[in-house]
C-alpha cells in the first residue's frame, strides 16, 4: 500500500487534474456555442484572477508555512491539500461560470412558464415568492441580502479548502469533493441548461409576459430594491443582454446552486460535528427561503437542488464514496 503522503499527492493531483479539465471543456463548449468567436475567453481568467484574490490571505499564509515546511523538512500535508484546494477552486469556478454565461448560446430560456406553472401548483394556486413576502414586515432587506450572499460566498467558494485542510477521514473527504462537484457540474450546469430559466426576477423580461409584475413592488414595499441583492439583478441582466463573461456572470433559475452548496455543507455538518450540526440544517433551510423571497428562484427550484444532493449522497454512500478514482493503489 502507498503510504499516506503519497496518497495525498495523488488526491491533489486528481483534484488540479479534473479542475483544469473541467475548465478546457467550458472553454471549448462555449468557444463552439459562440460561433468559434473567442473574445469571451478573457471571462475566465478574470473569473479565477477573483477567486486567488478573494484567497490572497490564505494562500500568503499558507506559501509561508509550505516554504518554512520546507525549509525545517517537516510534514505539510494538510496545508499543501488546503493551498491546491484554493487553486483548483479557482479553476473550477472559473469553469462553472463561464459555461453559466455561455448557456443562452447553446438553449433558449424555455422553462420558466412551467416551473412557474408548477411552484403555483405545489403552493396552493400562489406564487412561492407571494407567499414568502407575508413575512416581510419582520425581515429586514439588508441582513436578508448580506445572509443570502456575504455569508454563502465564503462558504461556497472555501468548503474544498476546510476538506482538505482539516478532514482527515479520505473517504469522507472525497464523497463530499464529489458532492461539492455535482452541486456546480450536475446542478449548475447540466441540468441548468436542460431546463434554461431565468427565475422569478428575470421570467417577465425573458418571455414577454407579466405574470411576475407585482414582484418589483414587493421588492420596494420589503426594501429589497435598495440592497445588493437589486444591483446584482440588474448587473446580471446586463451582462445577458450584451453576451459580456465577467466573474459571477450568468443567468439561470433551475435548480438552485445556492441551496445545492448549503444542503451539502449541512449535510456534511451533521456527519461530521454531529447536533451541532443542526445549525448548518438551519442556514439551509434559510438560503432556500431567501432563494425565493429575493426573487432569485422558483421554491422548486431549490426542492430539485436538496432532491439531488439527497441522492447523490446515498448513492455514493452506498457504493463507497467513489473509493477508487485512480487514488488506492495496492
Amino acid at each position: 500500500m502507498s503510504d499516506p503522503d503519497t496518497e495525498s499527492r495523488r488526491e491533489e493531483r486528481v483534484l488540479l487534474t479534473a479542475s483544469a479539465a473541467y475548465l478546457l471543456l467550458a472553454a471549448v463548449l462555449t468557444t463552439l456555442w459562440r460561433g468559434g468567436t473567442t473574445d469571451h475567453l478573457v471571462g475566465p481568467v478574470q473569473n479565477l484572477l477573483s477567486i486567488l484574490w478573494f484567497f490572497r490571505l490564505p494562500l500568503c499564509i499558507g506559501t509561508a508555512l509550505l516554504a518554512l515546511a520546507a525549509v525545517r523538512g517537516a510534514g505539510s500535508g494538510p496545508v499543501r491539500r488546503a493551498f491546491v484546494a484554493a487553486v483548483a477552486t479557482g479553476l473550477f469556478f472559473a469553469a462553472f461560470t463561464t459555461i453559466k454565461a455561455s448557456m443562452p448560446m447553446a438553449m433558449p430560456f424555455w422553462a420558466d412558464p412551467p416551473l412557474a406553472a408548477l411552484d403555483r401548483m405545489l403552493h396552493g394556486g400562489t406564487d412561492a415568492w407571494a407567499i414568502a413576502h407575508r413575512l416581510a414586515p419582520w425581515i429586514d432587506a439588508q441582513t436578508a441580502s448580506a445572509l443570502y450572499l456575504l455569508v454563502w460566498l465564503p462558504l461556497a467558494l472555501g468548503f474544498p479548502i476546510l476538506l482538505m485542510l482539516s478532514d482527515g477521514d479520505t473517504v469522507r473527504r472525497r464523497r463530499f469533493l464529489a458532492l461539492y462537484a455535482v452541486v456546480w457540474i450536475v446542478l449548475g450546469n447540466v441540468l441548468a441548461l436542460l431546463f434554461l430559466s431565468g427565475g422569478p426576477v428575470y421570467a417577465d423580461r425573458l418571455t414577454g409576459g407579466s405574470d411576475f409584475a407585482g414582484l418589483g413592488a414587493a421588492f420596494a414595499a420589503s426594501g429589497i430594491a435598495e440592497t445588493a441583492t437589486a444591483s446584482i439583478h440588474e448587473g446580471l441582466w446586463h451582462a445577458f443582454v450584451t453576451g459580456e463573461n465577467r466573474v459571477g456572470s450568468g443567468i439561470s433559475a433551475f435548480p438552485s446552486v445556492h441551496v445545492g452548496i448549503a444542503s451539502v455543507f449541512a449535510l456534511y455538518a451533521v456527519e461530521r460535528w454531529g447536533k451541532p450540526g443542526v445549525i448548518a440544517i438551519a442556514y439551509a433551510g434559510a438560503i432556500l427561503f431567501l432563494s425565493v423571497y429575493l426573487g432569485w428562484h422558483y421554491a422548486v427550484d431549490g426542492y430539485a437542488s436538496i432532491a439531488v444532493v439527497l441522492a447523490a449522497n446515498a448513492m455514493m454512500k452506498r457504493r463507497g464514496a467513489l473509493p477508487h478514482l485512480a487514488l488506492h493503489r495496492a
